[in-house]
């Protein structure tokens, strides 16, 4: 099986394994890495993971006349740039970076399971994720703590360099002012230059490209995407239910994809669950090291990915909650630390009654916001932004690493994103901008119902939303 498959490990030494390559950085530094992640030179600069620019004026390549951190905001894509021992990431952190730091060595990855292999680093936290509990159980391990002792998660406010003083300092995030003044149709307008420039150049490298189609509004947009930037794609939506994956598909997740393939003339494939492998679930968990319990690994110990070409891509429709204020009314405006505590005691009580990870890193982020980075955002966009996308995404896509297809979200981009937080409020917390910008590739690809529910289905998420409301109300345990 395909453990470690498309990781890499950055420390004082050449790593042996097999299907791994090395390369020697500065100051006797060596690169590991597993022979299916792209690594690209640039000049003095190397890029790790697959990386799209969204504009012909900033090709990723060796660019003198603009820093590099600049250069970055317009590529797309899952990737981290190595520069003189500092280490920049993608605009959501989303290849996912761990490091650690012991007697002098500094030592980063994408692969907690590298780190512990190299360093024999002991697991401290003995609570392991419960994706079944329910919806007040969190499927990840927030950042910046994980389960092992020295190892920590590299949040999007902070940046890694080797050779500094500290190994790690404050990054603050800007997103681009100018697009504030734009209306909607000029947002959109200058939108659709950016992806289908983007999503041209993700066709000339893949022989498949292949959209996660459910009932929402997120998948349904990459797909007018796709179609706008007049790019071969496919669809698909895979099987699942509540005994076998611990989330079952709504009616709506069987349904209206194939509508929607239907309307835009692609094909629409269902995915069904075939015999359980017990040895690839075991190689997923280690290969994650048993970060994620997400219902992604559960398909892959299924087989349940379509029939793949010789390369191909997956585009997921993650991020655009960004500008959707998606946690707004779960975490409230609460101001200060001990009112945001407050709330995330009570969201979170199952795993922070049991688990010290979560405790301590939720801690140290409520007092991060505080004073590091981002302070434009919002305390619940900064969670999604930090630790939704920070730590559960860049956690997802590296367990599903181990699959044959590659995975990006087209919508990870500052560009892009600073365009989407630029609509109007109105339209964003109502989608309304998602449909305009839907409209404008596919008339009428909106007026499909979005995630329409059954009775049924409404009455359960009630009776769950219900249960976790008591829940919350009657755990008073302070964390502390």
């Amino acid at each position: 099986m395909d453990i470690d498959r498309r990781q890499f490990i950055i420390c004082d030494r050449r790593i042996e394994k097999e299907d791994f390559f090395s390369m020697s950085l500065d100051c006797g530094l060596v690169l590991s890495y597993h022979k299916d992640l792209p690594v690209k030179k640039a000049g003095d600069n190397l890029i790790l993971g697959h990386v799209f620019s969204v504009s012909p004026d900033y090709p990723v390549a060796e660019n003198p006349h603009c820093p590099v951190d600049k250069q970055i905001e317009k590529w797309a894509g899952r990737f981290i740039v190595y520069s003189h021992g500092t280490i920049y990431t993608d605009a959501t952190n989303s290849l996912g970076i761990f490091y650690f730091e012991k007697s002098g060595r500094r030592i980063v990855s994408s692969s907690i399971h590298l780190i512990v292999e190299v360093c024999k680093v002991p697991r401290i936290n003995k609570y392991e994720l419960d994706f079944r509990g329910g919806g007040d159980t969190w499927d990840f391990y927030p950042g910046p703590y994980t389960p092992y002792k020295g190892i920590k998660r590299l949040m999007q406010y902070e940046r890694l360099n080797y050779f500094g003083d500290k190994f790690v300092s404050l990054y603050s995030v800007e997103w681009n002012p100018r697009y504030k003044s734009m209306n909607p149709s000029e947002l959109t307008g200058i939108l659709m230059e950016y992806v289908r420039f983007m999503l041209q150049e993700v066709s000339k490298e893949y022989d498949g490209i292949w959209v996660p189609l459910t009932g929402g509004i997120d998948s349904r947009c990459v797909c007018a995407w796709c179609k706008a930037a007049a790019v071969p794609f496919e669809a698909y939506t895979e099987e699942r239910t509540q005994e076998t994956h611990g989330a079952s598909l709504s009616d709506a997740d069987r349904q209206i994809p194939g509508r929607v393939s239907e309307l835009l003339d692609i094909k629409w494939n269902f995915c069904k669950m075939k015999q359980w492998d017990e040895g690839k679930w075991n190689s997923i968990i280690e290969h994650s090291m048993g970060m994620m319990r997400n219902p992604n690994l559960y398909s892959y110990a299924y087989g349940q990915y379509p029939e793949g070409k010789k390369k191909n891509i997956i585009l997921h429709g993650s991020i655009f909650e960004i500008s959707r204020e998606y946690y707004k009314k779960s975490m409230g405006d609460c101001d200060g630390f001990d009112g945001r505590k407050d709330v995330l005691n009570k969201w979170l009580w199952r795993n922070l009654r049991k688990s010290d990870v979560h405790k301590k890193s939720m801690l140290t982020w409520l007092k991060d916001i505080e004073n590091k980075g981002n302070q434009e955002m919002a305390w619940y966009d900064r969670f999604y932004y930090e630790q939704r996308l920070g730590s559960w995404l860049s956690d997802l896509n590296q367990a599903m690493d181990i699959i044959d297809f590659d995975r990006i979200s087209p919508a990870n981009n500052y560009e892009i994103i600073s365009i989407l937080l630029a609509y109007p409020w109105k339209m964003r917390i109502s989608g309304e901008h998602q449909k305009m910008i839907m409209n404008a590739c596919v008339p009428g690809l909106d007026e499909l119902p979005i995630n329409p529910s059954t009775k049924l289905e409404r009455l359960r998420w009630y009776y769950d939303r219900s249960r976790y409301k008591l829940r919350g109300i009657l755990c008073r345990m302070p964390y502390r």
